[in-house]
C-alpha cells in the first residue's frame, strides 16, 4: 500500500474538539517496544504516554471518513491516542493488522516511516500507511504531541 496523506482531514473546529475530548483521557505509559517474558508483556522501549479512547459515536464518525477517503471497509482492531513531551522519543516498530491511521491531533514532533519519508507534524492531518512498515514519532522539542490512531485490516 502506498503511504497516503489527506490534509485539513477534519477541519479546524472538529480538530480543536477533539484536542479538548482527548485532554480527558488517561494516560498511562507505555512503549513501542514490547516483548512476552512468560506470562507478562514487558516494555522494553522508550516510554511515551498511551490512552485508551472510547469507540463511541465521535470515534465511528472518523473512522467511517477514513474508509470513505480509502475507498474501503476496515475493520477496526484497535484505537488509542498517544501522548509525548520532550525527551520522550519513539522508537521503529510495525503494527499489527493491515494499515495504521495516524491523525495529528495537536503539537509538534515528526513522524517517519523507516526508508521511505520523515513527515512534519501537522495539525489535523491523517497519514494512512501500511502497518508493517516501521515508523517511529519524534519527541517534541517544546510543549507536547498528541496522535490519535486507528489501526485496522482491510476486508
Amino acid at each position: 500500500m502506498k503511504t497516503l496523506v489527506y490534509k485539513n482531514f477534519l477541519g479546524e473546529e472538529m480538530n480543536t474538539f477533539l484536542k479538548r475530548f482527548l485532554y480527558y483521557i488517561d494516560y498511562r505509559v507505555h512503549s513501542s517496544l514490547q516483548t512476552i517474558k512468560g506470562d507478562v508483556l514487558v516494555d522494553e522501549g522508550n516510554d511515551f504516554l498511551m490512552g485508551q479512547v472510547p469507540f463511541g459515536p465521535l470515534m465511528e464518525f472518523i473512522f467511517i471518513k477514513i474508509q470513505n477517503r480509502l475507498n474501503k471497509k476496515l475493520k477496526l482492531i484497535r484505537l488509542y491516542t498517544n501522548l509525548q513531551y520532550p525527551g520522550m522519543e519513539g522508537e521503529y516498530h510495525s503494527d499489527d493488522g493491515d494499515i495504521t491511521c495516524l491523525y495529528m491531533v495537536a503539537g509538534e514532533g515528526d513522524f517517519e516511516i523507516k526508508n521511505e519519508k520523515r513527515f512534519k507534524f501537522v495539525e489535523d492531518n491523517l497519514i494512512l500507511f501500511q502497518a508493517s512498515k516501521e515508523h517511529r514519532g519524534y519527541a517534541p522539542k517544546k510543549k507536547h504531541r498528541i496522535s490519535l490512531v486507528f489501526k485496522a485490516k482491510i476486508i
